[in-house]
């Protein structure tokens, strides 16, 4: 019968081993862990006048916390270090960031890495503008695949996204590549009438996971693309390309989360 269907399939995914089901992002992996993230964004504006230049980066100590609930899991995350640099043609400047320091992040994570957020910490200004809160933990953990994969085996569910699972590395590490392709159009409110803008986002990574562990390192480059502008004659079109080159690598040992 139905019933009996059912009832065997659930028996036989409590009961699989490990090494038959996707990694999945749990309390159990991410019960207190500590990740040392690594950015660096060439930003490139153009316009009718000279082209604009500059480069932001960060590198610092991100802890997450998971912790199940009844309708899935709870994320809060927090800098236990941070340095934020940026350089532009005017100089290079270094803005002290200890007032985000500790600042929590706190949404809901799925077993497969969509994170949605349900608070920010505050930043101070001057390092606002070369971080914005509202996107660090959407595009911090790497999605997983929908299914268990065989090394050589891809998962296209997704629109625009795309991952396939490659040969092992050592200890048995599963090592995953993604691309991702997104674009949207809208129009904001301008001065005597609305602005169309167009955005674009590449993303290509690789993702190192450990069963028993979970991830345990990942590069990712996103490139970003947004043009304001260009419809109809003598209207000035503006062209801003960022190119985020991120690396993150999981830390050993025990971690403070209090």
């Amino acid at each position: 019968s139905g019933v009996r269907r059912a009832t065997a399939a659930i028996a036989a995914l409590l009961f699989a081993p490990p090494q038959a089901l996707p990694p999945r992002y749990t309390a159990e992996l991410l019960r207190c862990a500590a990740f040392l993230e690594q950015v660096e964004s060439d930003i490139r504006t153009e316009s009718r006048g000279p082209v604009q230049r500059e480069r932001t980066g960060r590198t610092g100590v991100l802890v997450i916390r998971l912790a199940p609930d009844d309708s899935g899991s709870v994320l809060e995350a927090w800098y236990d270090s941070l340095q934020v640099w940026r350089e532009a043609l005017e100089g290079r400047t270094e803005p002290d960031a200890e007032g985000l320091l500790g600042g929590r992040w706190r949404g809901r994570l799925s077993a497969d890495g969509r994170y949605a957020g349900s608070a920010v910490p505050f930043v101070p200004d001057d390092v606002a503008q070369i971080m914005a809160a509202e996107g660090i933990l959407s595009r911090f953990l790497p999605r997983l695949p929908a299914r268990r994969l065989r090394p050589g085996e891809a998962d296209n569910g997704a629109a625009g996204w795309a991952l396939r699972r490659l040969q092992d590395g050592a200890g048995g590490v599963e090592r995953y590549a993604w691309t991702l392709r997104e674009s949207a159009r809208e129009r904001i409110p301008g001065d005597s009438a609305a602005v169309p803008v167009v955005r674009a986002t590449h993303e290509s990574g690789r993702l190192d996971w450990e069963l028993g562990r979970g991830p345990v390192g990942w590069e990712r480059t996103i490139r970003d693309t947004v043009v304001i502008g260009a419809e109809g004659l003598g209207r000035r079109q503006v062209r801003t390309t960022i190119i985020q080159q991120i690396r993150v690598t999981r830390r050993a040992g025990s971690h403070s989360c209090g």
